[in-house]
């Protein structure tokens, strides 16, 4: 079973492949709450995702891509995570939660960055986040 750290390589090596402007968003670590602090203050967000694809995917109605990549076994979300890439899915983006680095590359596909056909047995693997509508939104009860 990869690591993440090694799934994400292979995701990084892929998106460059295909001259996508993105980021890895290192967020993880151990900090001092002075040192947590400050960076919060500097505008650091608990959940942000592991990748922000800037790019607009092709024939899609988002403005960019987040994904979080997670092990394929034995990993789990955080609610901060699932918040960040609500927020993200209600500005239109394209969100997912992703169980390893093929689930991810089905996103690219499903997105149109990648020629290919939809592979469903990536299906179990992908959560895409979608936005909530204003009713929900005012009245989640």
């Amino acid at each position: 079973m990869p690591l993440e750290r090694e799934e994400h390589l292979r995701f990084a090596s892929l998106l460059r492949k295909l001259g996508l402007y993105f980021i890895h968003v290192p967020n993880e670590g151990r900090r001092t709450s002075l040192q947590g602090k400050r960076l919060k203050h500097m505008g650091m967000v608990a959940g942000v995702s592991d990748f922000l694809i800037f790019d607009a995917p092709p024939g899609a109605d988002f403005v960019g891509v987040a994904i979080e990549m997670k092990r394929i076994k034995h990993s789990t979300t955080s609610p901060a995570q699932i918040d960040f890439l609500q927020s993200v899915a209600d500005r239109g983006w394209l969100a997912c939660v992703t169980k390893g680095c093929e689930a991810a590359g089905e996103v690219l596909v499903r997105a149109g960055f990648i020629k290919g056909v939809r592979d469903e047995k990536y299906d179990s693997r992908i959560k895409e986040i979608r936005p909530m509508d204003d009713k929900k939104r005012q009245d989640p009860g």
